[in-house]
C-alpha cells in the first residue's frame, strides 16, 4: 500500500527538477558547483525548507537544507553530490550533454544518473512529505548536496564535521539494490629513471631506457591482478589494480630518462590504503629488482561496510518492498562513494540506494529512467513516514 506522502509525488515535478539540475554544468574538474548550489538553495527555500550554502572552497559550496517536525525524533540524512565528470567526446553524444533532453521516458545528460537524478528524487520526496504532514511529525530530514564526490570527497568530509544524523541514505544509482558496503580507492604514480642518451648509443642489457624499466613494473602489476582476484569478498568482489596512464620520453632519437604511470588500486571495505601501497612497493622491488622506484600518492579513499542488522538496512528494504512488491538484494558496490565519510568519520549508519544503474555513469549518452526517479522518490517518502511518523 502506497504511503500518504508518496501519493503526492508528481512525475512532472521530478522531470522538471532533474532537467533543471542537469542544465547547470558542474563539471569536476575544475569543480565549480556554486551555480547549481545557489539554484538548489533557492528551490529548497521555495518549498519552505530552511536551507543555506556552506562554503568548502572558492566557488565550491555544499547545500544544507532541513525539514523539522514539531517533536523531537530521529534525523535522517539524504546525501547527494552535485559535481559531474567531464563530458568526453562530444561527437559520441546524440543529445547536447547539458540539455536534459527527455526522450522515450529517459532524461539524457551528464549527471542525470550520477547523480543529479538521485538528489532530485530525495528533494521531491521531502517536499511531498512536507506537503502531507507540515510539521506534524517527530524528527528531521537533512538534505545535503555536496561537492567533489568525483575526486577527493571534500564536500562530504566537510559535511561530517558538523552534520548529526541517526542514519543516512546516499542517493547514488544502485541498480535496484541496497549497498551496505563499497570499495575504497588508491590512486598513485610510479616513476622509473633512466639516462638520457642519443638513440644511436644504446646497448642491450644496460637498461638506461626508463620506458624499458617501466615495462617490468607494468608486467609485474598485471601479474599482481591475478593474485588480487583470489581475495574474495562476499559483498564487493575482489580488489583490483589497473595501469591507467603512461608518460615517458621527449623525442624519438633520445633515450628516455623518465617514465611515469598512474595506477588505480581498488580496496576491499576493510583494507588500509597505506598497507596496500606498502605491499605493492615490496612486490615491485622484488619482481623488478629496481630499487629506485619513486611513488607518489594522488588519492586515498577508504572503503566501508555496515552490519546488515542496522535499522537503516531494514527500513530501506521494507520501503522498497512496499513500493515495488519485490524484495531487494542487499549487497555491496564495487565503486567508491561518499558513504565512507558518513560511516567512517561521521559514525552515521548509511546505505546507498538510488535511481538508475551505474552502467550509465561516466559514459556518453548518460541517462536516467523517469520511472526509476519516481520509484526512488516513493521509497524515500515511504521511509520518512516509517522513521518520523511512528
Amino acid at each position: 500500500m502506497a504511503s500518504q506522502a508518496s501519493k503526492r509525488i508528481r512525475k512532472e515535478d521530478l522531470i522538471k527538477l532533474t532537467q533543471a539540475m542537469v542544465r547547470i554544468p558542474s563539471v569536476n574538474p575544475p569543480g565549480n558547483e556554486d551555480d547549481l548550489a545557489e539554484f538548489l538553495v533557492q528551490e529548497l527555500k521555495s518549498y519552505g525548507f530552511s536551507s543555506k550554502l556552506v562554503n568548502v572552497k572558492p566557488k565550491r559550496s555544499n547545500v544544507m537544507a532541513m525539514l523539522s517536525g514539531k517533536k523531537k525524533g530521529k534525523t535522517i540524512l539524504m546525501n547527494g553530490h552535485m559535481d559531474v565528470v567531464p563530458v568526453g567526446d562530444l561527437s559520441a553524444w546524440k543529445f547536447e550533454p547539458f540539455s536534459g533532453t527527455l526522450h522515450q521516458g529517459r532524461i539524457y545528460g551528464r549527471g542525470s544518473v550520477d547523480m543529479k537524478g538521485g538528489l532530485a528524487s530525495a528533494i521531491i520526496a521531502t517536499k511531498a512529505f512536507a506537503d502531507t504532514y507540515g510539521e506534524d511529525f517527530a524528527g528531521s530530514i537533512l538534505i545535503a548536496g555536496v561537492v567533489d564526490e568525483e575526486d577527493a570527497g571534500i564536500g562530504s568530509k566537510k559535511l561530517v564535521e558538523s552534520a548529526k544524523a541517526d542514519m543516512a541514505i546516499v542517493a547514488e544509482a544502485s541498480d535496484n539494490a541496497i549497498y551496505r558496503a563499497h570499495k575504497g580507492v588508491l590512486w598513485f604514480e610510479i616513476t622509473t629513471k633512466g639516462q638520457a642518451l642519443h638513440s644511436s648509443r644504446v646497448r642491450s642489457g644496460n637498461f638506461e631506457n626508463a620506458i624499458y624499466r617501466m615495462t617490468r613494473v607494468v608486467n609485474a602489476l598485471e601479474d599482481y591482478l591475478a593474485e588480487l582476484e583470489k581475495r574474495k569478498d562476499a559483498l564487493v568482489g575482489n580488489p583490483t589494480i589497473n595501469v591507467s596512464v603512461i608518460k615517458g620520453g621527449t623525442k624519438t632519437n633520445v633515450v628516455p630518462d623518465l617514465c611515469t604511470i598512474t595506477v588505480d588500486r581498488r580496496l576491499l571495505p576493510n583494507e588500509d590504503p597505506k598497507v596496500a601501497l606498502e605491499e605493492i612497493h615490496k612486490l615491485l622491488v622484488s619482481k623488478t629488482k629496481l630499487k629506485d622506484l619513486a611513488f607518489h600518492v594522488a588519492l586515498e579513499r577508504e572503503g566501508t561496510i555496515i552490519k546488515e542488522s542496522e535499522p537503516i538496512v531494514k527500513l530501506t528494504r521494507n520501503a522498497i518492498q512496499e513500493v515495488t512488491g519485490k524484495q531487494p538484494k542487499v549487497t555491496g558496490c564495487m565503486a567508491t562513494t561518499d558513504m565512507a565519510f558518513l560511516v567512517n568519520q561521521g559514525k552515521i549508519p548509511s546505505v546507498v540506494y538510488g535511481p538508475g544503474s551505474l552502467e550509465q555513469a561516466h559514459v556518453a549518452n548518460e541517462y536516467v529512467e523517469v520511472d526509476e526517479l519516481l520509484k526512488a522518490a516513493k521509497v524515500y517518502a515511504t521511509m520518512f513516514e516509517k522513521i518520523l511518523c511512528k
